[in-house]
């Protein structure tokens, strides 16, 4: 069950990423929250499989954050684990996480 419930997360992201991103590119940012895209760019803020919450969602200048609170069913504030079956199910748009690889190589 943890398997389909981490495959669904992963599927609600990347189809939350697509409509940020159709949103992003007629206003010129990310949205401040999810509900914002209802019912233009998705039908409803789509629910976390893991506690059947929303999907968390933060917004960092002009990027964001995008997570489910994984299969330890503890939400750790959009942090990864070092398994699959410790922390959370993050997902960064790709020039976000380019950014943050480029800080992570620098401090070592």
């Amino acid at each position: 069950m943890c398997i389909r419930d981490r495959e669904k997360a992963r599927l609600l992201q990347a189809a939350t990423a697509a409509a940020i991103a159709r949103y992003q590119l007629e206003h010129g940012a990310p949205p401040e929250q999810l509900d914002v895209l209802v019912p233009a760019y998705i039908m409803s803020v789509p629910e976390d499989p893991f506690d059947l919450q929303p999907m968390r969602y933060r917004r960092e200048e002009d990027s964001y954050l995008l997570y489910s609170i994984g299969p330890n069913g503890k939400d750790d504030g959009g942090t990864r684990g070092r398994s699959e079956m410790e922390g959370d199910l993050v997902f960064r748009p790709r020039n976000r996480l380019l950014a943050e690889e480029q800080t992570l190589h620098r401090n070592f």
